[in-house]
């Protein structure tokens, strides 16, 4: 068990590793992009100031041509706006690469997030799966019950109460062979037997009690458990 703890660890460690680094890497690109992005958008606009002061340069020149008498006055202002306009448009540009550099890192932030927890509950499922394997081999040396005989397991499952049979099943939910009233040696006839025992029991319709509905859904966990751990 203690080395199942250490494996565990080390493939936690190993998973927040591989998290951290593709996180990393993730964030890298995001802000590659964004540079790219902003690069972009400051060549554009200086593109559209280029094409509007050649725009206003052309209509001034035509106004020039039409009066004979050209103002210098309305060329500036002309300039002004445009110039104006494209700071504007620069400002505006840059507001949203900031805006989806954020949205990348909260992505980024989130998918780490999940990474993290998917590597919790894969730990907490090899830690699960060593305690079951080593219910195991104490199913392969013969370890006595701690409920004595099959028969007196039968008997003290008939003479518990519905109440005391929820709170027996949720208390030992960790242990498929506890949950099931039965020694880790027990055959699989005997284990199939009180599995029906149990389930005409606690079936949510054949009680009123408040926590049938758990206890049947942790008898039926216990049995799975116990098959696969027989595979």
């Amino acid at each position: 068990e203690e080395r199942a703890h250490k494996e565990a660890a080390r493939n936690k460690a190993r998973e927040e590793e591989r998290a951290q680094k593709e996180a990393a890497k993730a964030e890298e690109v995001a802000q590659k992009r964004a540079r790219e992005r902003d690069a972009e958008l400051e060549a554009e606009a200086a593109l559209a100031v280029r094409w509007r002061e050649l725009a206003a340069w052309q209509q001034q020149k035509a106004r020039a041509k039409a009066s004979q008498a050209p103002s210098q006055a309305s060329v500036q202002a002309a300039a002004a706006r445009a110039a104006e306009a494209a700071a504007q448009e620069r400002e505006a540009a840059k507001r949203a690469a900031r805006e989806e550099a954020e949205l990348w890192q909260s992505r980024l932030k989130e998918q780490q997030q999940a990474q993290l927890k998917e590597a919790g509950l894969r730990q907490q499922a090899l830690l699960r799966e060593a305690r079951l394997r080593q219910a195991a081999r104490q199913v392969a040396t013969g370890a006595p019950s701690a409920y004595g005989s099959f028969d007196d397991a039968y008997k003290s499952v008939d003479d518990l109460s519905t109440d005391e049979l929820v709170r027996h099943v949720l208390a030992q939910a960790e242990c498929p062979w506890k949950c099931l009233f039965l020694a880790p040696h027990a055959p699989p006839d005997e284990v199939r037997k009180r599995y029906k025992q149990l389930v005409l029991r606690l079936h949510p319709d054949k009680t009123d009690q408040v926590q049938a509905a758990q206890a049947f859904a942790a008898v039926e966990s216990a049995y799975q458990r116990q098959r696969m751990i027989r595979q």
